[in-house]
């Protein structure tokens, strides 16, 4: 078993991080990586679309860094996929989540996973401190995970998902709305003419790109 370890304030929580959890992740990297190629976009042009560095592309698809739970989230949405929790028998789990004003698409997404998984560990039965320890990581945490509340690593998520019996995979993007579609915004098409508008030339303005790498904090 590979252990992750997080500050929980003065003590030092494990990350229950097992070859299912580890593999799970690898899963859904490999499977973005197949997406990409098939679809014949490049790595520079995913880049663009997220935005971040292409090398952090790169660096993700080879396994050389990790993306972070944000980043994992926007992945798939050039490439019409997304993120969802889905059951042993390959059926999905998923929460309403309703769209307030200031709402942005990113935090929906992210309401839509945490409160799938809490909606779980509620029909289960599982009290947090059950699901905490399963874990590793303090009842507060939990609370923190469920609202959407706390950055956590995207092996955290699969760690979670499996602690209830379930696992985060790659669906395409009309599975599962978190809201309203609008104009495919998943699609290849609408990422190429995102992409067309901005132009992709060599030395083309990179301002305001995320380098896409790994910061300190979260689980």
């Amino acid at each position: 078993m590979l252990l992750g370890v997080a500050a929980e304030g003065n003590n030092r929580m494990v990350l229950h991080v097992d070859d299912l959890a580890e593999s799970a992740l690898s899963g859904v990297i490999d499977s973005l990586y197949r997406a990409r190629s098939d679809a014949g976009i490049t790595q520079r042009e995913l880049s663009e679309a997220l935005p971040v560095w292409h090398s952090a592309v790169s660096d993700w698809e080879k396994g050389i860094n990790a993306p972070t739970l944000n980043h994992l989230i926007e992945w798939p949405r050039p490439l019409g996929l997304q993120l969802v929790v889905e059951g042993r028998h390959g059926e999905i789990w998923h929460d309403s989540v309703r769209r307030l004003p200031r709402d942005s698409w990113l935090l929906l997404e992210r309401r839509r996973l945490a409160w799938t998984l809490r909606d779980r560990r509620k029909a289960s039965n599982m009290y947090v401190a059950t699901l905490a320890e399963l874990v590793g990581v303090s009842g507060s945490s939990i609370q923190k995970w469920e609202k959407a509340a706390m950055a956590i690593r995207p092996i955290a998520l699969m760690v979670w998902a499996h602690a209830l019996g379930c696992r985060v995979v790659l669906r395409p993007a009309g599975d599962v709305m978190a809201v309203p579609p609008r104009r495919s915004e998943g699609s290849v098409e609408l990422m190429r003419e995102r992409l067309a508008h901005v132009g992709l030339f060599p030395g083309s303005n990179q301002r305001g790109r995320d380098p896409g790498s790994v910061t300190a904090g979260g689980v």
